[in-house]
Order: C-alpha cells, then sequence, then structure tokens
C-alpha cells in the first residue's frame, strides 16, 4: 500500500517504476497461486491461463516471471453477497 502504482501512473513520469510495483505484485500473486493450486485446483488454471503459465509447480515458486507477457485480466472469482447467504439459509429451514 506504500507503492500506489495507479497514484504514480497519473503522474506520468515514472513509467518504469508502475512496472516494477506491477510485476513485483504479479510475482506475489503468482507464488500464492503455486501453493494455493493443490486446493483451489479451478482457479489456479484460471490464473495460469491469465499469467500465460502452463502448469505450475511448487518449484516454480523461486523462479519470477519476467520479461514475459500476460494475457487481459479476467475475475477469478466473485464476491460472496451476505444477503444470498442468509436467503440459502433461510431456503434450507423449509
Amino acid at each position: 500500500d506504500d507503492e500506489k502504482p495507479w497514484v504514480i501512473a497519473k503522474q506520468g513520469d515514472q513509467p518504469e517504476k508502475v512496472q516494477s510495483i506491477c510485476t513485483q505484485g504479479i510475482n506475489l500473486f503468482r507464488v500464492l497461486l503455486i501453493y494455493l493450486k493443490p486446493v483451489l485446483p479451478a482457479i489456479a488454471e484460471q490464473a495460469e491461463t491469465f499469467l500465460a503459465e502452463n502448469s505450475l509447480v511448487w518449484s516454480d515458486a523461486g523462479r519470477p516471471l519476467l520479461g514475459a507477457q500476460i494475457n487481459t485480466y479476467k475475475p477469478l472469482a466473485t464476491r460472496i453477497d451476505p444477503n444470498d447467504v442468509t436467503a440459502m439459509v433461510e431456503a434450507s429451514r423449509e
């Protein structure tokens, strides 16, 4: 949160810094993805498509993704609405 690329990008004079911050964020996301892949395989598969990577394995966590082109981002999951959960619980009581 100390480095907000969306704020720095609006200044327009530091594109290298914006790219560096975003690259770090994408690589941290990639490492988390690798660690969570055994428990979230469908989301991991979608994220691999976004990152334009083949099936990531545990040993890939030590190799950063650099100099690669990634695909356009698509949401991997949607937020659960608490009202929907309440409605499901109420419906299951009947």
